[in-house]
């Protein structure tokens, strides 16, 4: 059960991360105009209870530029277990209002106390792929959907069917939103 006081710190770590990505966002789209429109922004929070890792904060920021080149960042932090995955991004792939981005992890932090430390220590380097789903605005819109991270040795293609099957299951924001422009 978590306290009051996690949830407002909770949220205050969500909304700084996604007002980094919005910053970000108008940075880039005013210092570089070769955007084509193809990106997928936002954030959204989801508890994942198979595996015990618990509340969970994705914050997405991915950009399809004129020339075919795919910029961005995704971030993941599970809090209840101590660790954050940073990656930046490489490659976009929309199809309707679902979104698969994959790139490269950059950065692992981890708690000292961290139960899962062994599992996460050596990730640096590896790529990582990740869906979002946008599913409208509204108080009648479902929630939005996100993919838990997945990870392999090898490079994703996010646009390969077999990548994308390996970000295929998605769990329901308890809050957040995520916008997929195609």
């Amino acid at each position: 059960m978590f306290t009051r006081r996690a949830s407002v710190a909770t949220l205050a770590i969500l909304a700084a991360l996604m007002l980094s990505v919005i910053s970000e966002i108008s940075g880039i789209a005013r210092a570089d105009q070769t955007i084509t429109g193809t990106r997928v922004t936002g954030g959204g929070q989801f508890t994942e209870l198979f595996y015990g890792f618990g509340l969970t904060t994705v914050t997405v920021h991915a950009v399809r530029h004129k020339d075919g080149t795919v910029t961005g960042q995704v971030e993941q932090q599970m809090p209840d277990i101590g660790v954050s995955l940073h990656g930046e991004v490489n490659c976009l792939h929309v199809v309707g209002n679902r979104a698969y981005v994959s790139g490269v992890i950059t950065k692992i932090q981890k708690s000292p106390d961290s139960g899962y430390g062994s599992l996460f220590s050596n990730l640096e380097g590896t790529s990582f792929i990740l869906a979002v789903e946008d599913n409208g605005e509204g108080r009648n819109a479902y929630p939005d959907q996100v993919s838990q991270i997945g990870i392999r040795f090898s490079p994703f293609d996010c646009a390969d069917p077999s990548a994308q099957a390996e970000a295929s299951s998605s769990m329901w924001l308890d809050r957040g939103n995520f916008q997929v422009v195609p």
